[in-house]
């Protein structure tokens, strides 16, 4: 019986100095976190705050640093886009926080051409800089043809300066035909072949561009390979060499070359464009940064190409005035 009771007490006395051990060790604990931690402050969550914000309302002891600036897609200019440390951890007082800043971006918003017709909605899209990718065509009655029914990417959508939009239109199977290939095409042959498929010129712009033969197609609208529905015509730029007697008379132009600052000697080639096409004028050796007189043929106007050890390196417009008629010297 005595046994029993000395058992009993014993392990009553062994469970109170336990106790009495564990809380002191969980008061000791708990004060030196206390005081390890009394200092530190919890990093708030700048992201998406504009910089001026960020440094105006920073808690006291902590120090903004812009690590980097970039651009960013979705972050408007000026806002935060990184931090360093993450919102909520703990830092000493005093701890510097990087951040990395937008510089934004040339997103643009992709607007709706839902409904509206291809070719307005591809002068909406050059007008904005993007670039009008494959058109895709949906069978439908004339009254509907030729209009946007769904486009990639979609309406609100932020995509990238010069960016492809692509289009599903409404057309006329029926009444379709595919653009042929004018350019290079006199103007004559182009005619022709556009009156043999049935479809029409809306209008002929014409300009002087050396190189090229007399009603060459330089350009055309839309380009070749697009399909036309019914309504549509097609534009064409050719070339029209001046014809009058003045511009067919040959002039000498002098002009000065002056060539670019270089260590070596620098092979230097011209070359001549105007109305009877185009010819190398020049080509020697010369010494860098040097300048030399040029008298150069000219029919028209044109322009000289200058090439600097085979690298282009700049355009000579040349017109006509102080230009000397050949004719007038007995040439």
């Amino acid at each position: 019986m005595k046994v029993v009771q000395w058992i009993i007490k014993w392990t009553f006395i062994l469970l109170l100095l336990l106790s009495i051990l564990g809380g002191g060790l969980w008061f000791l604990f708990h004060g030196v976190q206390e005081l390890f931690h009394k200092n530190l402050i919890e990093v708030p969550n700048f992201k998406g705050l504009s910089l001026v914000e960020v440094i105006e309302n920073r808690p006291k002891g902590l120090q903004i640093e812009i690590f980097e600036k970039k651009k960013s897609l979705l972050t408007p200019k000026g806002h935060i886009v990184e931090q360093t440390p993450e919102a909520g951890d703990r830092v000493k007082e005093g701890r510097q926080i990087l951040v990395t800043v937008s510089l934004g971006s040339d997103s643009i918003s992709v607007p709706n051409l839902v409904g509206k017709s291809a070719r307005k909605s591809n002068l909406i899209l050059r007008n904005l800089g993007l670039t009008l990718g494959p058109k895709s065509y949906l069978g439908s009655s004339e009254e509907t043809a030729n209009l946007v029914l769904s486009q990639s990417p979609k309406a609100g959508d932020l995509v990238e300066k010069g960016a492809t939009v692509s289009f599903l239109v409404s057309g006329n199977f029926s009444q379709e035909k595919r653009v042929p290939v004018l350019l290079g095409s006199s103007l004559n042959d182009a005619l022709t072949l556009l009156e043999s498929m049935d479809l029409k010129v809306k209008e002929i712009t014409k300009k002087n561009q050396p190189g090229y033969g007399p009603d060459e197609v330089l350009e055309q609208y839309p380009p070749a390979g697009n399909l036309l529905v019914k309504g549509e015509k097609i534009k064409l730029l050719v070339n029209n060499p001046q014809q009058n007697n003045e511009n067919k008379q040959r002039k000498t132009r002098q002009v000065e070359i002056k060539l670019p600052p270089g260590l070596k000697m620098q092979a230097v080639k011209i070359e001549l464009m105007d109305a009877s096409g185009s010819a190398i004028v020049h080509e020697e050796m010369h010494k860098p940064q040097s300048s030399f007189p040029l008298e150069v043929d000219l029919q028209g106007s044109g322009y000289l190409n200058l090439f600097v050890d085979k690298v282009f390196y700049k355009k000579i417009i040349l017109g006509e005035e102080n230009g000397v008629d050949h004719r007038t010297n007995g040439n």
